[in-house]
């Protein structure tokens, strides 16, 4: 990257997302590096994603396992033609966090870890019925977020702003 940065007049922008281990030797070049514009922390309790076999989990997110480091590194045509604003900042901790969706599924698992694998209604376990509830719930909940956002997602939106 920073052989780049420095050997064009082009607007060079470059976002990278790594875990926020300060002890570590590439957080600190990342940190100390003279294109680095903005940096941003997302507490770990604040950033949720999906990983590649969500299918298998009972929810779509995931929290984070740290806090997260986010660096801008720009030369001076990248600074002036995709200046990094607070709103736009604020823009990704929001795409971070997930959807209100999983804020509330996550919730609703933790509540299910207390209650234990009771029997309900309809002869089912209590893990049988609610995961049939969530994936109901969590369809309708899509349907609705994609219509109300005009099919993007949060990072979509936040990339063609």
């Amino acid at each position: 990257m920073k052989d780049l940065l420095s050997s064009t007049e082009e607007a060079l922008s470059f976002v990278v997302i790594v875990p926020a281990w300060k002890e570590t030797e590439g957080w600190k070049r990342l940190k100390a590096g003279k294109f680095l514009t903005h940096h941003a922390v997302v507490p770990q309790s604040a950033h949720r994603y999906r990983e590649g076999a969500s299918y298998r989990r009972k929810g779509d997110y995931r929290v984070a396992s740290f806090d997260t480091s986010v660096f801008w590194w720009q030369n001076e045509a990248g600074r002036d033609k995709y200046m990094v604003e607070d709103a736009k900042v604020d823009d990704l901790r929001r795409a971070f966090r997930g959807s209100e969706e999983a804020e509330k599924a996550e919730a609703e698992a933790e509540k299910e870890k207390v209650e234990g694998g009771k029997k309900r209604k309809g002869g089912g376990s209590k893990e049988d019925n609610d995961q049939k509830k969530r994936e109901k719930k969590d369809k309708k909940a899509k349907k609705a977020k994609k219509k109300k956002s005009g099919g993007q997602s949060n990072f979509e939106k936040l990339m063609m702003a």
